[in-house]
């Protein structure tokens, strides 16, 4: 029997209609398999005893059947970096980032890693490429970190510049607080200091960091009467911490 061309034509869009469509519902499944993995890593690692193996078995499951799943590629960042593999959290989270340009959490991620092993300069380019992503909902954290990377440096102002941006999206955060008049108190500048000090007593009147730099201010000020308000709350908040050190001392504030 003779087929003509447009039969032919015809038979072939059907098989690879059919082919394609078996692809993609085998894709499909292998995705699901591989978020269902995923979703078991984490509550892994976010029970009450996180299971670091369990979820490392999970999350490398969840990368063999989708290779461009960013989330299991930062977790096992997460891992490495928790396990001090460093170089293997960087590996991972440049994977995350290769797949995701944006992924702005990665960049903030690794940024802390190239900070802890004392590569400013990288660190520094990591937390400003997490901020490019103007959708990313939580840029006080690099900021944050912008912040700790330029007063290990010693670049204060600069420090202060990070800072101030991480207050502007979140005016609450109290360890930026804290920083900030920490910072503010190496530029020799007590009075922002001490403003800085007390808005974290705003936010939190039991703050023992900043009644016990507040008291160290005051007393280098002179100011015995503040100096000893300011003492005598850090020993009614801290009995042990009284009886440990000289508090007076103020050789080593308290960070």
């Amino acid at each position: 029997m003779h087929i003509t061309t447009w039969k032919i034509s015809l038979l072939l869009l059907t098989l690879s209609l059919l082919v394609g469509c078996g692809m993609s519902e085998s894709r499909i499944k292998r995705e699901r398999t591989a978020s269902s993995h995923y979703k078991l890593g984490i509550a892994h690692l976010m029970g009450e005893k996180p299971a670091i193996q369990k979820a490392y078995i999970e999350f490398q499951k969840t990368i063999k059947l989708d290779p461009r799943h960013r989330d299991a590629y930062y977790a096992l960042g997460h891992i490495y970096f928790q396990q001090e593999s460093y170089e293997k959290a960087v590996a991972a989270f440049q994977k995350a980032i290769s797949i995701d340009s944006e992924y702005s959490e990665a960049y903030n991620y690794l940024g802390r890693v190239y900070s802890l092993q004392g590569d400013f300069e990288k660190a520094t380019a990591s937390y400003k490429n997490a901020l490019k992503n103007l959708e990313y909902e939580t840029p006080e954290k690099p900021y944050w970190n912008l912040g700790l990377v330029y007063v290990r440096q010693k670049k204060y102002e600069d420090a202060v510049a990070a800072l101030k941006n991480a207050l502007r999206v979140n005016p609450n955060i109290v360890p930026v607080h804290n920083l900030l008049g920490r910072v503010y108190s190496k530029m020799g500048d007590t009075k922002k200091s001490i403003a800085s000090y007390k808005r974290v007593l705003q936010i939190e009147p039991k703050d023992i960091n900043a009644h016990y730099n507040l008291a160290c201010i005051y007393q280098q000020e002179g100011d015995k009467p503040l100096a000893d308000k300011a003492f005598q709350e850090v020993i009614t908040l801290s009995p042990k911490l009284a009886e440990e050190k000289d508090l007076r001392s103020c050789l080593n504030p308290r960070e």
